[in-house]
């Protein structure tokens, strides 16, 4: 019978990992399955589906770190990343996460009682199904590290981005998923806070 330890093991080993390589693990038609099943079976409120992704390999993997982001940030934005650039240039592939902002208003304007909550429930869906692709990832021998550099960039990169990429221009950018082969040597041990701190149990 299957129990829920298989699912908390992949969630403890799940970490980020910034150095690796493009040495392949799961080839391409591979990937596919784990990118388009967490993309269609991570949750969604009222079942919306708004989450999208594009994967990025080989080429356009490459020039997305070397070229495209380097070229188009900001000085202070460049700085803040610029050190990383080249280890996610030297992974396999990146995930760019998106939430389309077309479904997400038509569910908002037909449920005036949560209206407000759509955005926050778009983030939470993203979010989800980034976990859940990750830890997919991991359970595949991946080192993998998630990036908000599109994102972080603002509203004048989006032209840029969605034009580079040809992205439908209603998806809204919130992360980039970044996965190799592990070829990092100075993992720290991580490090929790008591668990009283985080959680408690009423009623007990």
């Amino acid at each position: 019978m299957a129990t829920s330890q298989a699912f908390l093991d992949g969630v403890k080993a799940r970490r980020s990992i910034h150095q690796n390589t493009d040495k392949e693990i799961l080839g391409q038609d591979e990937l596919i399955t784990p990118v388009s099943d967490t993309i269609k079976y991570s949750p969604s409120a009222f079942n919306s589906q708004s989450s999208r992704a594009i994967i990025l390999l080989g080429k356009a993997h490459k020039n997305y770190w070397n070229e495209f982001v380097p070229q188009n940030l900001g000085e202070n934005q460049l700085k803040a990343v610029q050190k990383r650039l080249p280890w996610f240039a030297a992974a396999q592939g990146t995930v760019i996460f998106f939430e389309d902002k077309k479904v997400i208003d038509e569910y908002r304007g037909g449920a005036s009682a949560f209206s407000h909550l759509w955005d926050d429930w778009s983030n939470q869906a993203s979010g989800m199904a980034q976990i859940n692709l990750w830890t997919a990832l991991e359970a595949e021998g991946y080192g993998v590290n998630l990036q908000h550099v599109a994102p972080m960039a603002g509203e004048g990169f989006k032209p840029m981005f969605n034009a580079a990429l040809k992205v439908p221009s209603g998806w809204i950018v919130q992360a980039e998923l970044v996965f190799g082969y592990p070829d990092q040597k100075d993992l720290k041990v991580k490090t929790f806070i008591e668990d009283s701190e985080r959680f408690r149990v009423d009623g007990a």
